[in-house]
């Protein structure tokens, strides 16, 4: 069974759920794989703004906490849908306290992922363009992951990053997480 933490980014995991379902080729109701979505968004406080020192509290102890109880639920392995939370001061921490509850299930890392397809799908491509909340953009989270794999970070100029790329999705009347349609 595949686990989806969503509320972070409330729509980021219907659309993840969307894609496993329009991807799954079945011929009825039963050929579908079993999933469970748990959607708990004022549970898991803003990512960004915890790696931006806006809050101290880290969200990864709410996330993990949710990984259990899906893991609980019979699931195996689970994807988070929000890059910032694959951030390392965020992302270390979940796989920490999963390992303190002696977990097994398989959490996916979405840069990884993310990054070998492009790989194995893109070869010839080295220079990548990188859109993303200033979290992301601070910690340089795509940009390291992506050196690492010998691929070059395309990103904007700072000023432009906070006046544009947040705001398209942290804008309070047209950000992506502003809106519910």
């Amino acid at each position: 069974m595949i686990g989806i933490v969503g509320g972070v980014g409330p729509y980021a995991g219907v659309d993840v759920l969307k894609n496993i379902f329009d991807n799954t080729i079945a011929h009825n109701d039963q050929d579908y794989i079993d999933t469970v979505l748990s959607s708990k968004s004022s549970k898991i406080r803003d990512r960004t703004a915890f790696l931006m020192h806006e809050i101290s509290e880290n969200p990864a102890y709410n996330i993990s906490k949710i990984i259990l109880e899906l893991e609980y639920s019979g699931v195996k392995v689970v994807g988070i849908p929000c890059n910032t939370a694959h951030s390392e001061r965020i992302f270390s921490v979940i796989l920490q306290e999963l390992e303190k509850h002696q977990s097994q299930i398989k959490v996916v890392h979405m840069i990884n992922e993310t990054i070998q397809f492009v790989k194995n799908h893109y070869p010839k491509f080295k220079n990548i363009g990188v859109l993303s909340t200033n979290g992301t953009y601070k910690t340089k989270l795509y940009s390291n992951a992506l050196l690492k794999k010998n691929l070059t970070p395309i990103l904007v100029e700072e000023d432009i990053q906070k006046k544009y790329e947040h705001s398209a999705i942290y804008d309070s009347e047209y950000g992506i997480k502003s809106k519910s349609n």
